[in-house]
């Protein structure tokens, strides 16, 4: 059934979703919109997205700085030992998603970046000058945080039939035959991962929904494959186990499928919904 489905789904692809005329606030950057106010990072928070967060932490917040650190000896569970000490920093990875985050960590991050952008807003809409040290009584209208289960798996859905496409996508491949994402694909050597624009974006514009890295959701659980992961959701490595729900398909991995936050991780990583307020 699985195979029979993918390969028999169109290959004339719908074009990816605009935002309609009638949502008329303002997208947040970095998002596509999802739905009513509700809009979703078009990929994974990338290193120098945390990176920006820690430098400012370092400056205005120093005393929580150590606690926003990400744990970079994450990589030493998965074998590699020279990204323990170059991912997250080195130039190269600098648009690679930004991984061993904790769960406070993005939370704490979410709440840092709604207030950049309101700031952004009320500087830009005030017309007034920007300076770090700055006291600006403004007020909050964009909430980022962790996107809810079902949020998430709406915006991984894209606006598909699950049924019939339970991964989200039309199609597994382009028309060059690549792999839309980056998983494993029960291939024996293993990766790392990819930059955050790479291969295909779903029907809502945004990418790697399904492979890459796994990402947390607010009700602390983890959703989507990562490159540790075959397409069947299967892994090696033993902390990589996804639930299937009662209406998987008898597939062993949908867009539903997940498993339970317990500590951060080399494959997880995790995007934000911003909800723009009245």
């Amino acid at each position: 059934m699985f195979v029979l489905v993918l390969s028999c789904a169109s290959e004339k692809f719908d074009k990816p979703r605009k935002k309609p005329k009638w949502v008329k606030m303002e997208t947040p950057p970095g998002t596509v919109w999802l739905r009513d106010s509700l809009f979703i990072d078009q990929h994974e928070i990338a290193n120098i997205d945390y990176l920006q967060f820690l430098w400012w932490m370092s400056v205005k917040e120093p005393t929580k700085f150590k606690e926003m650190l990400p744990d970079t000896q994450c990589w030493l569970n998965v074998g590699d030992t020279a990204f323990k000490n170059f991912y997250l920093r080195h130039p190269a990875y600098q648009d690679y998603p930004a991984v061993g985050v904790s769960y406070t960590q993005a939370m704490y991050y979410n709440k840092w970046r709604s207030e950049r952008i309101s700031e952004m807003m009320y500087v830009r809409d005030n017309k007034v000058k920007w300076r770090l040290d700055s006291t600006y009584n403004f007020p909050i209208k964009v909430k980022c945080r962790l996107p809810l289960r079902e949020e998430w798996e709406f915006a991984a859905a894209s606006g598909l039939d699950y049924g019939q496409y339970p991964l989200g996508y039309q199609s597994l491949y382009q028309k060059d035959s690549a792999f839309i994402d980056y998983i494993r694909n029960n291939k024996t050597r293993w990766f790392s991962t990819v930059q955050i624009e790479s291969f295909k974006r779903n029907r809502f514009n945004a990418y790697h929904m399904l492979g890459n890295v796994s990402e947390l959701t607010s009700d602390s659980l983890i959703k989507g494959l990562n490159f540790l992961t075959n397409l069947d959701g299967t892994s090696p490595f033993s902390e990589i186990k996804f639930t299937r729900e009662a209406d998987s398909l008898n597939l062993g991995y949908t867009i539903k499928s997940y498993m339970k936050y317990e500590k951060p991780a080399a494959w997880l990583g995790f995007r934000c919904v911003c909800e723009v307020l009245p």
